[in-house]
C-alpha cells in the first residue's frame, strides 16, 4: 500500500482520513456496492 501523505497528516493531527459525511465519495461507493451486492444476491436466490 501506498503512503498517503494526506493520511499521515491526519494521523498527526489526530484526525480521521475518512470522511464521514454521508454525502462523501468514500460513503457514496460503499452504499452504491453495497445496493450491488443485495441485486446479485436477489439474482442468485432467484435461479
Amino acid at each position: 500500500v501506498p503512503f498517503d501523505p494526506d493520511i499521515g497528516k491526519a494521523d498527526l493531527e489526530g484526525k480521521s482520513p475518512l470522511d464521514f459525511n454521508s454525502n462523501s465519495k468514500g460513503i457514496l461507493s460503499i452504499k452504491s456496492l453495497y445496493e450491488k451486492m443485495k441485486k446479485l444476491k436477489q439474482e442468485l436466490f432467484d435461479l
